[in-house]
């Protein structure tokens, strides 16, 4: 959630929200109403048990300082950053709650788990069922989120973006055997020098080359992902909208933009809003300046309409029609 001091205002970072409203007079009423949303959220999108992860791992751990692995279980966490400007409640576990300054654990008085005969448990059911492909454009712009806050989070800074693009593509077409299918077409879709890239992933220990893989062409292995349910057909979406013509020329920073820009948008048209923190990370750039820098390179081929700053250092972009 998004506090803006200047208009007296809230805002829902929540893609199913988005709500905004004014802010109560007094900073004590402004607290209850923004606690009071927040539980809104907490009661009515709780996750069965064993769905629930750490959000702060999955998108690279930005709010503190890297402290390991993930370790306890994980809890629901209330906390503010930016001089309390924004306000996040998110599934933490207890490592990065305790790392994080100011988080404080918000007790669950009833138990986490779905409702019999729920229609999102049924579809939930029917994705796992059918080996957790996801099938609408909705979905894949989420995976493609989700695989981009993955490799920031597992990749190191020092990992380049020819290799950084290739982990993202990777990951999206990864099966649950740890295998993703890596075919001559695929390197020259990225327009990246496969074997460079390769060799830096590998010897970075995220990935391991199979010239020939069961089924007799070459993939990669990702020990990481063994188990985790397919989304070959986020892959596709993703490999689209690298292929655009647009971008002909572009090299693997504007490539890895170009993508976020495609993951965060949430309709054709509908302008939405980018943390450029974030964006840097899952770019691997060195700071939203350089985001900044790398939108402007796509919105000069024309794939974004314009962007500005607004409240607590967000973006707010409008993507080209």
């Amino acid at each position: 959630m998004v506090i803006d001091p200047q208009r007296r205002s809230w805002l829902c970072g929540s893609p199913r929200c988005g709500r905004r409203s004014r802010l109560p007079a007094t900073p004590a009423a402004a607290r209850e109403t923004v606690v009071a949303h927040l539980a809104e959220h907490a009661l009515g999108e709780r996750l069965p048990a064993h769905l629930r992860s750490c959000r702060c791992r999955a998108v690279g751990c930005p709010w503190h300082r890297r402290t390991g692995a993930c370790t306890g279980l994980v809890v629901l966490s209330l906390f503010r950053r930016r001089n309390g400007h924004m306000w996040y409640l998110a599934d933490v576990c207890e490592g990065c709650t305790r790392a994080i300054r100011g988080a404080a654990e918000v007790p669950v008085r009833s138990p986490v788990a779905p409702v019999p005969g729920h229609r999102a448990d049924q579809r939930a059911a029917r994705g796992r069922r059918g080996g957790g492909e996801a099938t609408s454009p909705r979905q894949q712009r989420l995976a493609a989120r989700a695989a981009l806050m993955y490799t920031a989070a597992s990749l190191e800074a020092s990992v380049g973006p020819e290799a950084r693009l290739l982990a993202v593509v990777c990951t999206l077409r990864v099966r649950p055997s740890g295998l993703s299918p890596l075919p001559p077409g695929l390197l020259k879709v990225l327009q990246i020098p496969g074997p460079a890239a390769l060799a830096e992933l590998q010897a970075a220990g995220w990935l391991r080359y199979l010239s020939r893989a069961q089924n007799g062409g070459p993939a990669v292995f990702l020990p990481e992902l063994v188990g985790r349910p397919g989304r070959l057909r986020a892959g596709q979406w993703a490999l689209r909208a690298l292929a655009d013509r647009r971008l002909a020329g572009s090299g693997a920073r504007a490539r890895l933009a170009a993508l976020t820009v495609a993951a965060w948008q949430e309709e054709s048209g509908v302008p939405f809003l980018l943390d450029p923190d974030g964006g840097a990370r899952v770019c691997g750039l060195e700071c939203p300046e350089a985001f900044e820098v790398a939108l402007a390179g796509i919105g000069a081929v024309g794939l974004l309409d314009r962007w500005r700053t607004v409240g607590a250092g967000l973006l707010l972009c409008t993507p080209a029609r």
